[in-house]
């Protein structure tokens, strides 16, 4: 017998709690250490985390059908949302700096993100903390592949820029 995939384990999901907490013991840790990598805040990530297997549940208990292919990719892309909104409602100050639970390339790695957009933050997050292919996450971000390839060369292309426009001396980036 062929073990369910996510797709078999989804739809019994929206009828069994048993399956949907089989589906989240699979993915917790994946989804929470995404957060965390984007936030670098555990208790942030935490709190993330949980909303976004909350909102699942919601989703899955809906009468409409979901379109992703994968509780992954569906996973994801509920994470995405969720940083990107308490991305916007947390500035990136000192006392918020003075919070994060990792080292100083790591948090040189966060701050750096924060200097682009929200979707290239996805892009590059999703590119080098998960496993996904481009096809994945073009799905995530509900891109075609062309599309993806072309804003992830752009995004892999403002990283590098601000990279180079980081100050070590001062940890302050330097846009003139």
């Amino acid at each position: 017998m062929n073990p369910a995939t996510d797709q078999d384990l989804m739809s019994k999901a929206r009828f069994d709690v048993n399956t949907f907490l089989e589906l989240t013991d699979k993915y917790f840790t994946e989804i929470y250490s995404y957060i965390f990598n984007r936030l670098a805040i555990s208790s942030s990530a935490l709190e993330l985390t949980e909303s976004v297997f909350k909102q699942t549940a919601e989703l899955l208990t809906a009468k409409s059908p979901i379109k992703d292919s994968s509780f992954l990719i569906l996973l994801l892309r509920l994470a995405n949302q969720e940083i990107v909104k308490y991305l916007e409602s947390h500035e990136l100050d000192d006392k918020e700096l003075a919070r994060f639970e990792c080292n100083e390339t790591q948090q040189f790695i966060i701050v750096l993100l924060q200097t682009l957009d929200a979707e290239m933050q996805n892009m590059i997050s999703l590119k080098f903390y998960t496993s996904l292919s481009n096809a994945e996450i073009a799905e995530v971000l509900h891109f075609n592949a062309t599309k993806l390839k072309q804003l992830m060369d752009q995004a892999l292309s403002a990283y590098k820029k601000a990279h180079l426009k980081f100050d070590p001396d001062n940890k302050q980036f330097d846009f003139i």
